[in-house]
């Protein structure tokens, strides 16, 4: 929402408004004088009431929308002034894949005090490279995450059988064989090596960096999928094993949509624009 600045035209209150009307009145001969007197007596008792200045009003209707792509570093963003409040929208990103697919990114979506001026960061989640897990897509104030869209596992590859659990939902999703487990609300998932606060596990004997946004590490050597990203992070993958996905986090009143496989969360909305599919960034909309 947006703030005018003031703009009176009234430049006499209500008196002389009044006054106006009832000279109108008393012109009238079809018109009884009695209620021109109605009128003088009305105007003579009311108090002398301003216009209200259009700065103190929210005017609705008047808002904007803002778009962030992945970059691999944070962004940043000012809240304009006169917002109250703003809402975001995201996808995580998706796993990386070797032989096997990645998961795809979970979707968030929720309502956020703010106060004019105050600068947030933004967080939009880089795709698994090999077999790494992908990252969160977040809004953050300092340290404390305001929202976040989990992070897809890795896959696993060398012919493995394993995929990648999607990122959440509250829960991320564990890898096709359950043998990693996704984030939740107050842990990270489970693995050979398990998620944290943040951050997906690391598969064994990782190889691969790890994905901006927590994508936990994988492994080219052993196969094995790292973690994705999250409020917390899933579990990453031992050898042949693939990782799973972190967990979504929404503000009170906030919708988080888990993927499932390789199918993103909130799949079908235009505006996710193929972010969230395995290996893909994940993308990031705030509007006021």
């Amino acid at each position: 929402m947006a703030v005018l600045r003031s703009m009176d035209k009234t430049k006499g209150g209500s008196m002389l408004g009044c006054t106006k009307l009832n000279r109108r009145i008393l012109r009238q001969r079809t018109v009884p004088k009695i209620i021109g007197i109605v009128v003088g007596l009305f105007c003579l008792t009311a108090p002398q009431v301003r216009a209200i200045p259009i700065g103190l009003m929210v005017i609705p209707g008047l808002h904007g929308q803002k778009r962030f792509n992945h970059t691999g570093a944070d962004q940043s963003f000012v809240v304009p002034s006169g917002v109250m409040t703003i809402t975001g929208k995201a996808w995580g990103a998706g796993g990386g894949s070797d032989n096997n697919p990645g998961g795809a990114g979970g979707y968030a979506t929720g309502t956020i005090a703010v106060t004019a001026g105050e600068t947030l960061t933004i967080v939009v989640g880089s795709g698994g490279i090999d077999d790494a897990g992908g990252g969160q897509s977040a809004i953050k104030r300092g340290s404390t995450v305001l929202m976040s869209a989990g992070g897809g596992g890795g896959g696993a590859g060398c012919g493995a059988s394993t995929n990648g659990g999607a990122g959440g939902g509250t829960v991320g999703q564990n890898n096709s064989a359950n043998s990693a487990t996704g984030g939740t609300q107050s842990a990270g998932g489970t693995g050979y090596s398990n998620g944290t606060l943040g951050v997906g596990g690391n598969a064994e004997a990782f190889t691969s960096g790890a994905s901006y946004g927590g994508g936990g590490k994988g492994s080219y050597d052993y196969c094995a999928g790292g973690g994705g990203g999250g409020y917390y992070g899933g579990g990453g993958g031992g050898n042949y094993i693939a990782g799973a996905g972190g967990s979504s986090y929404v503000p009170a009143g906030g919708t988080t949509i888990g993927g499932n496989g390789t199918t993103a969360g909130n799949n079908s909305d235009p505006m996710r624009s193929g972010a969230g599919n395995s290996n893909a960034n994940g993308i990031m909309y705030i509007s006021w």
